[in-house]
């Protein structure tokens, strides 16, 4: 693949090496080390103040506990890291920051771990801004199709697999794009579904603490009893409330979502269609 022609600009970096290439792959998907859990620990804070009541409520996550992808890298990736290790590059107004391979500060996995990826999106990896505090990430939930992922993107301040749009089903396809990322959130489809549409509220990650579910009961006014609760959240994604309108469920589930992202809302006439946790007109 000759990368120079791809794009209308590049500012590349030195390509990696072979050798740099065989520690990135190699390291990538490994647990955090004891350093890294201790430094996300570091930088995790109580976003409430003491007058608010979610004050009490916060509890940090336990980074211990997160998974990194564990799965080969798409060739075509690999292959533009040994062209350019890092570097900047544009097609008509799609942009790439993309991260080198072992940057302390900058590297894939040091973005990884201080945006919380794993926390807010468990599979995913980023490896690229779009210049304007976008993610670019593989959707490694699933294995590899031909040896690729879905490429999809998501606000570094509003990361979570209900939050993220798709961009392309391979990352030679994303790099091919000339148009912004960020207009293709905008056209994403909200068309068929306002304000008023009946929801289900669904718990789409395993917890992280206990005390949610008291969140869980108290914001979304469920009558389940917290044993059965615990039952459900046993095996996830399982539908935690149903019946609400579209803006009823974004303004509940915010509530809890702020102390442990976990509530997704799903439509209620066809539960396989994920909807934005915040409302677009």
């Amino acid at each position: 693949m000759n990368w120079a022609s791809l794009f209308d600009e590049t500012r590349p970096d030195p390509g990696a090496s072979d050798a740099e290439i065989d520690r990135f792959v190699a390291a990538i998907g490994q647990p955090l080390s004891p350093t890294e859990v201790a430094e996300v620990n570091r930088t995790q804070q109580n976003p409430f103040p003491e007058s608010d009541p979610l004050h009490a409520a916060y509890r940090p996550f336990d980074p211990s506990s997160w998974r990194m992808p564990n799965q080969p890298l798409p060739a075509d990736y690999l292959s533009f890291l040994r062209w350019s290790n890092g570097g900047w590059c544009r097609t008509g107004e799609r942009e790439f920051g993309f991260f080198p391979t072992s940057d302390p500060t900058s590297g894939v996995r040091a973005m990884t771990l201080a945006y919380h990826v794993p926390q807010y999106m468990p599979g995913a990896l980023p490896f690229a801004f779009n210049g304007g505090g976008v993610f670019y990430l593989f959707d490694m939930r699933e294995a590899a199709r031909a040896g690729d992922y879905p490429v999809v993107c998501a606000s570094a301040g509003a990361l979570g697999w209900d939050e993220c749009w798709f961009v392309a089903d391979s990352f030679l396809l994303a790099c091919r794009g000339t148009s912004n990322v960020e207009d293709l959130r905008a056209a994403e489809t909200t068309s068929e579904c306002d304000a008023t549409e009946r929801v289900a509220i669904y718990l789409e990650r395993p917890l992280q603490s206990p005390r949610t579910l008291l969140l869980i009961k108290e914001h979304l006014a469920i009558v389940t009893s917290l044993g059965e609760l615990k039952k459900m959240a046993a095996s996830v994604p399982c539908c935690v409330a149903e019946g609400l309108t579209y803006m009823q469920a974004i303004q509940r589930c915010a509530r809890v979502n702020a102390v442990e992202p976990c509530l997704g809302i799903r439509l209620l006439r066809d539960r396989s269609v994920s909807l934005p946790l915040n409302w677009r007109a």
